[in-house]
């Protein structure tokens, strides 16, 4: 029986080689679309996904491929009593999924782009597909990134892909689409702590507000211990961690040093994790990132699985991260120096360390589990602090009044989350910074931090937002947010 895939991809890249290959193995090949037209050009047999369904693509191509036939072609186990359905429905079994999915981040952050454009690039039939096909993964290959095509045309020469590597390319799958969702939905403060169970939530740190990087933190993020982002010019932070079933929080500015441990000695400096990579940095990309690394392919991208280098990739950009392991980006500036050390194959660490820049004598950034960044600090330790230039934050931000959101500590470790409306000329203006450091003494803090602010300033409790943000759409969807749960019993 010939065996048959299903193949249908924004990314084309690879193509040209995938589909003659499995032409040649016998494989039936069934497509749609734009990818249909590029499989027929290099020379591909194709079943239209219509005429394998008998049913027509309908709505401007909204629904194609969402069909019974389809689906249960994918998602059928080898069991008999499965087979037994197949055979009397007439359907047959479909044992390659190769798919990407529509290029939804990158469309919205293009210039101008209308709305309506955007709602056209969120893919729904795509994410289906992919999940069925993962779920059923001891059956069925399913392929997201085309680097991957070789590995699978090899293994089926032989001649099936292994379950290890269908387990790991589902796994891949699952990662994919998760990352694809995250880049549909910054969320608002609220919908954030109504989907985590919390019982009252503030925004939280800077980030990058457009472009291909919208929601990228622009400073300082650890989440249960991970480093997911680091220090941003030495700014002000605040971090929490428990202490016998109590919150701690500790305040100040930081620091970071990455390294880069190869086996031939010494070490490479890490400038950065999971953000924009300059032309003479290297940057860490995590899987909690993205999908990809999202840089221009201006660069060498060195990818690591379980700790050893399985491909170096030299003029490539927007390499996917594995979910077992991460990508090495190096500029273009820095490539020719370092390029020579890495060899594939090979194992390598990576070091990253937070680096208190105020006194910290008793350790507690250690202790840290969560930490966010803001800036600037307002109060340290019983000290009013007014020096924005060492944050590298303008004296016109410092002044100015805007929305504010705040948080702070007092001598005895309570905790004081704060917002501060404005931009309502008939209600609030809002606070400078030296406003906001008074509002914070009067409170009783001894220790504070400046949060982002302006249209992201939001608390929510019980669920309702009992600010009013100044944001012209209402709550703005943040990157970030500080939760509060009920104590434990």
């Amino acid at each position: 029986m010939a065996k048959r895939a299903l193949i249908s991809v924004s990314d084309k890249t690879g193509l040209d080689r995938l589909g003659p290959a499995l032409c040649e193995l016998g494989w039936e090949i069934i497509s749609t679309g734009g990818t249909a037209r590029a499989l027929t050009a290099v020379g591909c047999e194709v079943v239209e996904v219509s005429d394998f369904t008998g049913f027509p693509e309908i709505l401007d191509g909204r629904v194609k491929t969402l069909h019974p036939k389809i689906f249960a072609g994918i998602l059928a186990a080898p069991s008999a009593n499965h087979q037994s359905q197949l055979a009397e429905l007439d359907i047959p079994p479909v044992d390659l999924v190769v798919v990407n999915l529509y290029p939804f981040r990158e469309t919205v952050a293009a210039d101008g782009v209308a709305l309506e454009e955007a709602v056209e690039q969120i893919d729904i039939g795509g994410p289906s597909l992919l999940r069925a096909a993962a779920k059923n993964h001891a059956r069925v290959t399913v392929v997201v990134d085309p680097a991957d095509y070789p590995t699978v045309l090899e293994e089926l020469k032989t001649p099936d892909v292994t379950l290890e590597t269908r387990r790991r390319l589902g796994l891949k799958d699952y990662r994919h689409t998760a990352a694809y969702d995250a880049a549909i939905g910054l969320e608002t403060t609220a919908a954030l702590a109504a989907r985590r169970g919390a019982l009252a939530a503030i925004n939280g740190g800077y980030f990058q507000m457009r472009g291909l990087l919208a929601g990228d933190s622009l400073g300082a993020l650890q989440i249960e211990g991970t480093l997911l982002s680091e220090p941003d010019r030495g700014r002000a932070s605040v971090g929490f961690y428990d202490e016998g079933g109590v919150a701690r929080s500790v305040f100040g500015r930081l620091g970071f040093r990455g390294a880069i441990k190869l086996a031939d000695g010494e070490p490479i400096p890490l400038d950065g994790i999971n953000r924009r990579r300059g032309s003479s940095e290297v940057i860490l990309y995590t899987p909690r990132f993205h999908h990809t690394t999202l840089t221009p392919p201006q660069g060498t991208e060195v990818v690591i699985e379980n700790g050893h280098i399985t491909s170096i990739r030299e003029g490539s950009g927007s390499s996917v991260i594995p979910p077992n392991g991460m990508v090495l980006s190096i500029g273009s500036e820095g490539a020719g120096d370092v390029l020579p050390r890495f060899r594939r194959g090979e194992g390598l660490a990576v070091e990253t360390e937070i680096l208190p820049l105020l006194p910290d004598p008793e350790g507690e950034w250690e202790k840290a589990k969560f930490i966010v960044s803001g800036g600037p600090l307002l109060l340290w330790n019983g000290r009013r602090l007014e020096e924005p230039e060492k944050e590298s934050i303008s004296r016109v931000f410092f002044l100015a009044r805007h929305p504010r959101t705040a948080v702070g500590a007092r001598a005895d470790g309570t905790l004081l989350f704060v917002t501060v409306d404005g931009r309502r000329a008939k209600e609030s203006v809002g606070m400078s910074i030296p406003e906001l450091t008074d509002l914070m003494l009067e409170l009783g803090c001894v220790s504070a931090i400046n949060l982002d602010g302006g249209g992201s300033t939001t608390m929510v409790i019980e669920g309702k937002t009992v600010n009013r943000p100044s944001s012209s759409g209402g709550d703005r969807r943040n990157a970030d947010a500080i939760l509060l749960f009920p104590k434990q019993p």
